[in-house]
């Protein structure tokens, strides 16, 4: 069954409220701006943090789950929590949106970047798990600046450039890390 007897989405079909408000923060350019830019404050610091330790230390894994859990789910809650705060404080353009859709798109892209890097830092032995994490939050934040790009029109080639050189840039501090240090 697709639909209800009135013709419209039942709600299993829809994705539920999850889905609903992940459609709300796609659809609506402040939420979305929310989105992108907890995804980009996300994949700096999760690459900080990840720079922040001896590559060539012994790391638990459990330990890395919860540096990569702080440094994005974390992050991305105080950040929404202060946020809330603020905007009740000083009423601004997210005044007018709903509380969890706020809080849905502060957590998208670092759940992503959270599960994402968690899963490839504990698939590699433990002398490269830093240099690993470093990386993927270096692909993640190009992927993302790919992507935007080209939703803002620009070309395929535009958008695979800039994305290219932001890796490039990234992932050439994340090996020189670990080389120097």
């Amino acid at each position: 069954v697709t639909g209800t007897p009135h013709g419209e989405e039942s709600p299993s079909v829809r994705g539920g409220a999850l889905g609903r408000a992940l459609r709300r923060v796609a659809a609506d350019r402040v939420l979305h701006r929310e989105a992108d830019t907890m995804g980009f404050y996300v994949c700096v610091t999760l690459f900080a943090a990840m720079a922040s330790r001896d590559d060539f230390a012994a790391h638990r894994p459990r330990d890395l789950v919860v540096l990569i859990g702080l440094s994005t789910m974390g992050l991305a809650l105080a950040h929404w929590m202060a946020l809330t705060v603020a905007t009740q404080l000083v009423p601004d353009a997210l005044e007018h949106h709903r509380t969890g859709d706020v809080l849905v798109a502060h957590l998208l892209l670092p759940g992503i970047a959270a599960v994402t890097t968690s899963i490839v830092v504990l698939s590699v032995p433990n002398d490269f798990r830093l240099l690993a994490g470093r990386l993927t939050a270096a692909a993640l934040l190009a992927v993302l600046i790919g992507v935007e790009v080209r939703r803002t029109r620009r070309s395929g080639r535009q958008a695979m450039g800039l994305a290219a050189l932001a890796f490039a840039g990234a992932a050439g501090i994340a090996v020189l890390k670990r080389l120097v240090f």
